[in-house]
């Protein structure tokens, strides 16, 4: 498909405004083959990864590059903890990382993306910030990965609680899960790491 062709897509659905849960997945998706085929990907890799997450269950971190980076992170936080290091400088880490998954940094690259591709078109930021979040938050994202040579399957989840629009950014809660077990909690005010 044309690049010009995939623009297009992307500002109609982007320009008709009340968007949808199925139109969020649309945009992000064609976002990705733009990506995709300028070679762009590693420069938008919270796109990439929320377009990944919404279009799959579960992901392989040795085959899935752009999610990999993320929990690798995450993964060292974990050894970090079970090696005795100082928990403030574990949960600094962490919440840096996490962070990344709080729909105002993927804000900040979904405006460069406009900027660069789109001519800065006007999004209802609200309403798709609140559709993807609906998409998301019944679909824990699981990754496949290696930890002391062992595969065990790590999760990724917002913790489901109803919310109005404009308090969705100050109120997320998510947690990360080891084969099941809680081993991560963190909300804005406070992160708990429980894993031993």
């Amino acid at each position: 498909m044309a690049e010009i062709d995939i623009i297009q897509k992307i500002k109609n659905k982007l320009s008709a405004g009340s968007y949808q849960e199925s139109d969020v997945v649309y945009i992000l998706v064609e976002m990705y083959k733009l990506l995709e085929q300028k070679n762009k990907k590693k420069e938008f890799q919270l796109i990439v990864f929320y377009r990944n997450w919404a279009c799959h269950f579960c992901l392989d971190s040795e085959r899935n590059s752009d999610v990999k980076l993320f929990f690798d992170k995450i993964i060292g936080v974990i050894k970090k903890n079970n090696l005795g290091i100082d928990s403030n400088e574990i949960t600094d880490h962490l919440t840096e990382t996490i962070f990344l998954f709080y729909f105002g940094k993927l804000k900040e690259e979904m405006d460069k993306f406009l900027d660069d591709y789109l001519d800065s078109i006007q999004v209802d930021w609200e309403t798709f910030k609140m559709k993807l979040y609906n998409v998301l938050v019944n679909q824990p994202l699981k990754v496949i990965v290696k930890m002391n040579g062992v595969e065990r399957v790590l999760s990724f989840e917002y913790t489901p609680k109803p919310m109005p629009l404009s308090v969705l950014d100050d109120s997320l809660e998510v947690s990360i899960r080891v084969d099941n077990r809680v081993i991560i909690s963190h909300s804005t005010n406070e992160t708990y790491i429980k894993y031993s």
